[in-house]
């Protein structure tokens, strides 16, 4: 039930910046960019450790600092921003895809989510 109730939750998200344009965008990009970079920073220390994601609090706190800093970026540098969100998108998708139907390498993942995000 949670589950449904988040997906609704993150679909008016979208529908938003979907209708709303440029004015959300510049919202939203800072918090994609933080989203992006907090998952790229824990997933980092997850694969250098090979531990869970988010399994321990150095990936947390990795995590935020990345996060703030690829948030940051989007803010600072706007195209920048829309290159790193576009990319993270289709990386995320990719990787997302891939677990989905059970792909279990990691090289496989890779290159399908970086093909992807290109």
């Amino acid at each position: 039930m949670a589950d449904i109730i988040i997906g609704l939750i993150l679909g008016a998200f979208g529908l938003l910046v979907c209708l709303a344009g440029l004015r959300v965008f510049f919202v939203a990009l800072p918090i994609i960019g933080f989203v992006a970079g907090f998952y790229a920073g824990a997933a980092a220390i997850a694969a250098i450790t090979n531990g869970s994601f988010l399994g321990d609090l150095t990936a947390v706190i990795v995590g935020f600092v990345v996060g703030v800093v690829f948030g940051t970026l989007a803010y600072l540098f706007w195209y920048l921003g829309a290159l790193l969100s576009a990319g993270s998108t289709g990386a995320l998708i990719g990787s997302g895809a891939m677990k989905a139907i059970g792909v279990s390498s990691g090289w496989v993942i890779f290159l399908i989510a970086a093909a992807v995000a290109i």
